[in-house]
């Protein structure tokens, strides 16, 4: 299938910029921002992210009133392993539990986008449209880019760090705009 739409499209490679960071490179930026984590927690952190390790699952939970001290949700599950990895703001976060899974699927799904332009732009594709979710986890600007023809050359990633304010990651994907 790759081979005929490579037949169909104009070769020219475009002046999109190819972004290539690792998985690790990409999880250590997300982390260094995170308003949420302890900067002397990374190591451990980035095993979790990396799947070596699981904090969520260590069965060191906290108790009924070590959650109310810290001013936890007492039903929430959680573990010390990840309260110690967290800044008072990632406490005091509404669900302390997602914001591991937050970084983790911003990270990839940022990266599963910039392969996909990557892949696109390498056979020629010159523009992309947006696509969301079309559920209650879009916030109005990835609602209001449903369907939005964008350049190829545009860095999307960039565009969603600057407007998305989805609460726990941006779910946007891309698929390529074809004329025939």
């Amino acid at each position: 299938m790759l081979k005929f739409l490579k037949s169909l499209i104009n070769k020219e490679t475009s002046d999109r910029q190819v972004y290539d960071l690792t998985e690790d490179e990409s999880f250590q930026k997300e982390l260094d921002i995170s308003p949420y984590i302890k900067k002397e927690s990374h190591d451990m952190v980035m095993k979790h992210l990396t799947r070596s390790l699981d904090i969520n699952k260590t069965g060191n939970k906290l108790s009924v009133n070590e959650k109310k001290e810290l001013g936890l949700n007492s039903r929430l599950s959680i573990t010390k392993e990840l309260i110690e990895t967290l800044t008072a703001q990632g406490l005091a976060h509404e669900n302390p539990k997602i914001i591991l899974d937050a970084i983790f699927y911003n990270v990839t799904f940022k990266i599963s986008r910039n392969k996909k332009l990557n892949s696109l732009s390498s056979v020629g594709v010159k523009e992309i449209m947006l696509l969301g979710t079309n559920d209650e986890s879009d916030c109005e600007w990835c609602d209001s880019m449903q369907d939005q023809k964008v350049p190829i050359t545009t860095d999307v990633n960039e565009l969603i760090k600057i407007n998305c304010k989805c609460k726990r990651w941006c779910r946007l994907v891309i698929q390529p705009v074809i004329n025939f």
